[in-house]
């Protein structure tokens, strides 16, 4: 299309992407956050039916998850990724100018963000709200995230509970430690299953000193403190236990141990039990975890 429409179109056609994707933006996570803070101030009046708690989270938020502007963020943001490649548009450039830079880049900062950041920063005085205390909000942040996870298991019908399992725990999709835990993390699996969760998911990795460790992919990359770190990009079979001490998730705590996991199940009750997972062509942590 933008090799045979004329200039203007195919600009105005960017102009136009571009509109779509700030307004989608600000109302899935508008929405979202008004949800959340619905019930949060209503608690009082959440109907509650045969012990089953009803609340307007439990209703609206798989909705707003599912909708258009949620779901077609992503579509439309590698639109305009191509776009302005082909119209040759300076990232800058396209951002206008004047109020509408400065409100633009809010916007671009956004979708740089993963969800829950942009909780910290929609809705809360302006796009970025107030920075003041933000160790304080991030506590309270992680909070919530913790009285949500509790709420939702307390709103399922007990019949399903003990068939929920907790994919590497409860933790952030967005690989962040500032809100929830790192994926295979202890944090991650004490909170799933000291707010009900019975099953938890675990991928497994052996070290060269053929120590179990928590781990799903063949290095610590993508969740390490430093990814250029040598030691992150080595493979986990070559790396001993005490050298993956020395390679810090983003949390700052070390990868642990499935004996670390398994002896924090035992503490918390006879409910908490993990499903372990051994990847295709790990051949060798079957036979260690037999052990």
């Amino acid at each position: 299309y933008v090799s045979v429409a004329p200039a203007d179109e195919a600009q105005n056609l960017f102009n136009f992407l571009k509109d779509i994707h700030a307004t989608a933006l600000i109302n899935a996570e508008a929405l979202r956050k008004l949800t959340k803070k619905f019930d949060k101030h209503h608690i009082d009046k959440i109907r509650t039916i045969d012990n089953n708690v009803y609340s307007l989270s439990a209703k609206l938020l798989p909705e707003v998850y599912a909708s258009n502007f949620t779901v077609g963020l992503a579509s439309v943001d590698a639109g305009l990724t191509l776009l302005r490649a082909f119209l040759n548009i300076d990232e800058e450039e396209s951002l206008g100018d004047g109020e509408e830079l400065r409100a633009n880049k809010h916007l671009k900062k956004l979708t740089t963000m993963d969800i829950d950041s942009r909780e910290l920063a929609v809705l809360s005085g302006g796009y970025f709200g107030n920075k003041k205390d933000l160790d304080a909000e991030l506590v309270k942040k992680r909070k919530e995230e913790l009285e949500w996870l509790r709420n939702m298991v307390e709103e399922i019908d007990p019949v399903y509970v003990p068939s929920l399992v907790g994919h590497r725990g409860f933790h952030n999709v967005h690989d962040r430690s500032d809100v929830r835990p790192l994926e295979n993390s202890l944090m991650a699996y004490e909170a799933a299953w000291t707010s009900g969760i019975c099953l938890c998911e675990c991928d497994i990795a052996l070290t060269k000193d053929e120590r179990i460790i928590l781990a799903h992919d063949e290095n610590f990359a993508r969740l390490g403190m430093d990814p250029t770190s040598p030691l992150c990009n080595r493979t986990v079979r070559d790396l001993t236990f005490k050298e993956l001490m020395s390679c810090p998730l983003k949390s700052g705590a070390r990868p642990p141990l499935l004996f670390d996991v398994l002896r924090s199940a035992a503490a918390i009750g006879d409910h908490a039990k993990m499903i372990v997972e051994i990847k295709a062509g790990n051949t060798e942590a079957g036979p260690a975890l037999a052990r």
